[in-house]
C-alpha cells in the first residue's frame, strides 16, 4: 500500500473514531499520571516539526510482530568490545560465551510466561546492569515521538539522564507527537518508536494496514486490582449508592462518568470488565470527556458522579473517604500500554538500533527502578531533573512497577470491547501476531 493511500485509510479510520470518541485536549488521557505543567515544554519537537494536537487516545504502548530475522549479532557485543557492533573478539573466547556474558543477568527472570495474569505474577527482572551495552559500530540516530516528561516514562529518562543511551552509541531525538499523531510516520519510518496506549485508535491503524506493533510495555500500579487501597481509578460520589457506606456497583447504571479520552481509551478495559462482572455494560452509562485537572471539581459540583481519576488528583479524593469511594482499578499486574514501533526498527535495515534503543530502556528498569526506586534519593532527583516536577510532587503517589513484557491478553480484551463499543472500524478481534511484537525485547536479555 502506498503512503497517499495509507494515510487517506488511516485519516479515515481516525476520523471514524474522533466522530465517536471526540477530540481529547487533555495530556495525559485516561494512562499514566498527570504530567508537570512544563512537560509539554521539556520536549520540543525538531525544527519544522509540525506542533500536532494530542488527541489523548494513545498514552501507553505499541511494537510489530516477530519475524524471526534479526541478525545474529545484534545481541553479540560485550562491554569490553572496541565500539564496533560486532561480536566479542576476544580470541579466548567464541560469540556464544560473549553473547552469555552479556545477558547472563537476565538468565533467571529476563522472561516470564505472558500468559500469566494472576495478581502476584513475578515480574520480569535481570540484575543490575543488564542487559549489557553493545555499542553499535556506527553511530545512530532513533526518533522517539513522545510528548511526555513524567514519572510514567522513568525508564527514558533515566536511560537518558544516565547516559545509558549514548552507551550503546545512539542518539535519541524526541519528536512531540501522540501515538496517533505517530502511526504514518512509524509506518514510513520517519520516527522509530513512540509513547502510547493500548487504545481504538492505534488498533484501527493497524486494522487499516499500517505497519506498527506494540513492542515493549510499560507500567501498572503496584496495588492495582485492590478497590481497598487508594490509588488511580475510577471514583464515585457516595452520595449515588443507597447505603453509602455499602456502595452496589450495579447502582452505577445511568450514572455520568467523565473520562479525558471516551470509549476509545484503553481504560474502558478495566471498567467495562468490573461492569461486566457484575452483570451490565459501560453503555448503561454517560460519558462525559473532561479533562483531567477537571475531573475532581465536576465531582464536588455533581456535574458528573464517577470519574477515573490519575496520579495526583486521586489523592484529594482519597481525603475525602465520606464523599468518595474507589469502584474500580487498573487490572492488576497488566501494563495498559508501552513502546510502538515501525518496520525499519523491528525488521529492516535499522534493526540493530531498535534492539540498541530497547536494552537501554530495559536496563534503566533493572538498575534505577526497582519497586522501592522511590527510596533512592539519586533516582529522586534524577527524576525531579528529567520531569520538572517538585519532589514533594513525586512523592505523594506510590511508586509504579515497570514491565517491559506485554501479556498475552491485553489488546484481545481491550479490543473486545473497542467492538462492543464501536470505536474500531472493524468486527473481529486482530489476532496478537498483528499488533504485538516481542522480539526487541527478547533479543534484549537473551541476545538472540
Amino acid at each position: 500500500m502506498t503512503w497517499t493511500r495509507r494515510a487517506l485509510a488511516l485519516l479515515l479510520a481516525f476520523g471514524l473514531v474522533a466522530a465517536a470518541c471526540g477530540n481529547d485536549d487533555d495530556e495525559a488521557g485516561d494512562i499514566g499520571t498527570a504530567p508537570a505543567p512544563t512537560a509539554a515544554e521539556e520536549a520540543p519537537a525538531p525544527a519544522g516539526e509540525e506542533d500536532m494536537a494530542d488527541d489523548g487516545a494513545d498514552d501507553a504502548d505499541s511494537g510489530m510482530a516477530d519475524d524471526g530475522d534479526a541478525d545474529a549479532d545484534d545481541g553479540a557485543d560485550d562491554t569490553d568490545s572496541d565500539a564496533d557492533g560486532g561480536m566479542a573478539d576476544d580470541g579466548d573466547s567464541d560469540a556464544d560465551s560473549g553473547m552469555a556474558d552479556e545477558t547472563s543477568g537476565c538468565a533467571e527472570n529476563g522472561l516470564t510466561d505472558p500468559s500469566d495474569m494472576s495478581s502476584d505474577r513475578v515480574i520480569a527482572r535481570c540484575e543490575p546492569g543488564y542487559p549489557v551495552p553493545q555499542p553499535l559500530a556506527e553511530r545512530q540516530t532513533v526518533r522517539l515521538a513522545n510528548r511526555f516528561r513524567a514519572e510514567f516514562v522513568a525508564p527514558i529518562l533515566l536511560a537518558e539522564h544516565y547516559g545509558l543511551f549514548e552507551e550503546e552509541n545512539i542518539e535519541v531525538e524526541w519528536v512531540e507527537l501522540s501515538l496517533t499523531d505517530s502511526m504514518v510516520p512509524l509506518d514510513n519510518c520517519d520516527v522509530d518508536f513512540a509513547v502510547g496506549g493500548t487504545e481504538a485508535s492505534f488498533h484501527n491503524g493497524v486494522a487499516q494496514g499500517l505497519d506498527v506493533r506494540m513492542v515493549v510495555g510499560n507500567f501498572f500500579p503496584p496495588d492495582a486490582g485492590d478497590a481497598s487501597i487508594a490509588q488511580t481509578g475510577l471514583w464515585v460520589r457516595r452520595d449515588v449508592f443507597s447505603d453509602p457506606q455499602n456502595p452496589d456497583i450495579t447502582e452505577l447504571q445511568g450514572a455520568r462518568v467523565a473520562s479525558a479520552v471516551g470509549l476509545g481509551s484503553v481504560i474502558v478495559y478495566p471498567m467495562a470488565q468490573a461492569f461486566a462482572d457484575a452483570g451490565f455494560s459501560l453503555l448503561d452509562l454517560e460519558f462525559e470527556r473532561i479533562p483531567s485537572s477537571e475531573m475532581l471539581i465536576a465531582l464536588e459540583n455533581n456535574a458528573v458522579q464517577g470519574a477515573w481519576l490519575l496520579d495526583p488528583y486521586w489523592i484529594d479524593a482519597s481525603e475525602n473517604p465520606d464523599d468518595y469511594v474507589l469502584m474500580v482499578t487498573q487490572t492488576p499486574g497488566e501494563p495498559l500500554g508501552g513502546l510502538y514501533a515501525g518496520p525499519c526498527v523491528r525488521t529492516g535495515d535499522r534493526r540493530e538500533a531498535g534492539e540498541a534503543f530497547v536494552r537501554a530502556y530495559i536496563r534503566a528498569i533493572n538498575t534505577y527502578l526497582p519497586p522501592d526506586y522511590q527510596d533512592n534519593a539519586e533516582v529522586m532527583e534524577a527524576l525531579v531533573e528529567q520531569t520538572g516536577a517538585p519532589l514533594e510532587s513525586l512523592e505523594r503517589t506510590p511508586g509504579l512497577y515497570f514491565d517491559w513484557e506485554i501479556r498475552d491478553t491485553t489488546s484481545q480484551n481491550a479490543q473486545g470491547f473497542f467492538i462492543e463499543f464501536e470505536t474500531v472500524e472493524y468486527e473481529e478481534v486482530l489476532p496478537d501476531d498483528q499488533v504485538i511484537d516481542r522480539s526487541l525485547y527478547e533479543a534484549a536479555v537473551t541476545g538472540g
